[in-house]
């Protein structure tokens, strides 16, 4: 039901009545029972969907039980009035420890007991025989440094999808050939999360890691990060971000320029580059491209045995300026303007530390037979920018911030 004023949104768990409060991307929930606003980037374990299993610390179940069924009077009373089913009250009796998040929320509810006075007496959340997490760390906290590093990741080579094969339940993955990056992504999902069962997968070159719980997924959508292909998607920088703190903002730099990033010389520089698809494209471009510009593509294969064709922004521009005609000039304009609002967003964060750049489109490829996809770069190469970046941000890859500090050290532009 909706209030008649614009507070939110009045929504029934069980016993509990939740008011959903929106502004903007972000949605605030206020559970009535517990007097507690939760912000986004919070998630406690009573938020989490109802059939979520979890195994709480011996006997501390069967005390919870007990004690309702001393307050109902018998079993059967208790199962009338919480409504759950006399097979769970005796397998708990009998030394169960595991229980729904909905069964667990009706429990304390009817005890009055405080939902966080369980925090530390969860141990697993389990699906059948497996422990997707152990000992998870309610209340879950995204507004950490650890989770902005994560967040930069997941944001250039990794990603949450839609998993067609389980139900489309969301789930975060993460691809990179740097195994140094692998264990930070690991380190800091479990100082976040607790340790949460990762499976990992070599595709060729490079390690893919495969988170199976939602529960991760979800936390990270709540706070602005991406569902689905971020190419086409063209999201800017997830909120939490933008309005965090200085440490979490040059952490979350430092993967993204870790992942999308490369280091450049003798001459120093940083370039970052990300790509968008090119929406709108009437029939009329369409048919300049196919008959003048495809023929001008090159194949670029990647390690992983992928390909795709591309022409570069100059050779583009060329072809395209020789047609003399207004509906090619129109073209070339739309292309060059399609600038991903990702990197834009990063721009204006690297500016806010002092860190001038420049941003220019550098290549065209085609993805399908009618999408074509923009590549854009940015680019930090003025001397006191890049000593500011490297003092201030750098890279999460020590392979990467050697390098750059040697380009430095070599030009003399930095002592040690």
């Amino acid at each position: 039901m909706k209030n008649s004023k614009s507070e939110g949104t009045l929504i029934k768990r069980d016993f509990d009545s939740v008011l959903i409060l929106k502004k903007g991307e972000k949605k605030f929930e206020y559970w009535v029972s517990q007097e507690k606003l939760i912000p986004p980037w919070i998630t406690n374990w009573y938020q989490l969907k109802d059939y979520e299993y979890l195994i709480l610390k011996r006997n501390v179940l069967k005390k919870i039980v007990k004690r309702c069924i001393q307050k109902a009077g018998n079993i059967r009373k208790l199962t009338k009035v919480i409504k759950i089913g006399a097979p769970l009250i005796y397998r708990v009796l009998k030394g169960k420890n595991g229980i729904s998040v909905k069964n667990l929320r009706k429990l304390l509810y009817y005890l009055q007991i405080p939902y966080d006075e369980i925090n530390d007496k969860i141990v697993e959340i389990k699906k059948g025989k497996r422990a997707f997490i152990k000992n998870p760390k309610f209340p879950i906290n995204l507004l950490l440094p650890e989770a902005a590093t994560i967040i930069g990741f997941l944001v250039s080579d990794g990603g949450i999808n839609l998993d067609k094969k389980a139900r489309m339940t969301k789930r975060v993955t993460y691809s990179t050939q740097n195994l140094e990056d692998i264990n930070t992504f690991i380190k800091n999902i479990y100082k976040i999360f607790g340790k949460v069962l990762i499976q990992r997968e070599e595709r060729r070159n490079s390690l893919r890691l495969r988170i199976g719980t939602s529960i991760v997924a979800e936390a990270f959508l709540k706070v602005g990060c991406i569902l689905g292909k971020k190419v086409i998607k063209n999201k800017g920088v997830p909120w939490i971000i933008k309005e965090a703190s200085e440490e979490m903002k040059i952490n979350y730099l430092r993967a993204v320029f870790s992942d999308e990033g490369s280091v450049g010389g003798p001459d120093p520089y940083v370039i970052l580059s990300r790509s968008t698809i090119v929406n709108s494209l009437n029939k009329t471009e369409l048919k300049l491209l196919n008959e003048f510009v495809e023929p001008k593509m090159r194949f670029r294969f990647f390690p992983d045995g992928r390909s795709v064709r591309e022409i570069s922004i100059g050779e583009l521009r060329k072809i395209l300026n020789s047609l003399s005609n207004l509906s090619a000039k129109r073209l070339l304009q739309k292309i060059e303007s399609n600038i991903p609002q990702l990197l834009l967003e990063e721009s204006k964060l690297l500016c806010g530390f002092g860190i001038e750049n420049t941003i220019y489109p550098t290549t065209l490829y085609k993805k399908s037979k009618n999408q074509y996809a923009l590549k854009s770069s940015l680019m930090v190469g003025r001397k006191e920018s890049l000593l500011q970046f490297y003092k201030k941000v750098g890279f999460q890859s020590f392979e990467k911030q050697e390098k750059l500090r040697k380009y430095l050290k070599n030009w003399g532009w930095l002592l040690n």
